[in-house]
């Protein structure tokens, strides 16, 4: 779904920082959450449709995109909460690709 023109909203007060420096300052070094990781919603929506459209020589290349994706974010002090649509999601997604 998303919020149309939020990124342009935000520009005057964003910075850039990679992923895995704000895993280690916020999460880790100020312990944020007190977990001692960044904690990350994921809108798994979003990664199953590109699994679904994703060609790849291997045997299995949906469970194979999941597994580096999640590698990816595993090597990084990062704890991932993966969302996912229930049978209430709001009515406007009725029938739509989200």
């Amino acid at each position: 779904m998303g919020i149309k023109d939020l990124w342009k909203l935000l520009a005057p007060v964003g910075e850039h920082i990679s992923l895995h420096q704000l895993a280690v300052e916020d999460g880790f070094v100020n312990n944020i959450g007190g977990v001692r990781a960044y904690q990350v919603g994921i809108d798994t929506s979003g990664w199953v449709y590109c699994v679904l459209y994703r060609h790849s020589a291997s045997k299995n290349p949906e469970l194979a995109t999941l597994y580096v994706r999640c590698c990816c974010l595993l090597n990084k002090p990062i704890q991932p909460y993966f969302v996912f649509d229930g049978p209430k999601c709001p009515c406007v997604k009725w029938g739509k690709p989200v």
